[in-house]
């Protein structure tokens, strides 16, 4: 059996050019830098919690932190919620 998923594009919802504006609020700028310490820390404290349960090649902390960031910036440009511990 497989499961068909329709209807993917009609349920982003990128936020329009006048919502850009409310960026600039001090409000919007503590929130985008409260969850952006919050999720690096989660997202580093998670990588070296792994690299300790296996002797394998250790995490690359600058590609873990660079992939975060992106895929947060992806989410936010789709209207998606972000993520953490990648």
């Amino acid at each position: 059996a497989k499961v068909e998923v329709q209807g993917l594009l009609e349920s982003i919802n990128p936020p329009g050019l006048g919502e850009f504006g409310q960026l600039a609020s001090v409000a919007a700028i503590g929130t985008v830098l409260a969850f952006t310490l919050i999720a690096s820390a989660e997202s580093l404290f998670s990588a070296a919690a792994v690299d300790r349960m296996h002797d394998g090649p250790r995490t690359d902390y600058n590609k873990e932190l660079m992939a975060q960031g992106v895929g947060n910036t992806v989410c936010g440009a789709l209207g998606a919620l972000p993520m953490t511990a990648v």
